[in-house]
């Protein structure tokens, strides 16, 4: 995947956390689901965001793979990341 596709798939995945009308929970594993989760498969992730890529990605999983309701102030902190990492590959 280029750095163009993986631009997209970042700009796609603020863009559901911002205007889907689902729950923050359900927002995030779409995100997960649909976009992010094919950036991980990539190597031409710029180096300067794949530590912190990674560690998002651990977090995300681990937040979505709970039983029962999602901790909805851990779900707006991973998104918070999310758009921080968008704005870096952006930028990259």
């Amino acid at each position: 995947m280029d750095l163009t596709t993986i631009k997209r798939h970042f700009l796609s995945a603020v863009c559901v956390l911002g205007t889907a009308e689902d729950t923050i929970a359900e927002r995030l594993r779409a995100v997960y689901r649909d976009h992010l989760k094919q950036v991980a498969a990539s190597s031409s992730l710029p180096d300067s965001v794949r530590g912190d890529y990674d560690k998002m990605m651990s977090d995300l999983s681990e937040l979505l793979s709970r039983q029962g309701d999602v901790d909805s102030r851990r779900a707006a902190v991973v998104a918070k990341r999310i758009v921080s990492l968008y704005d870096r590959v952006i930028k990259a």
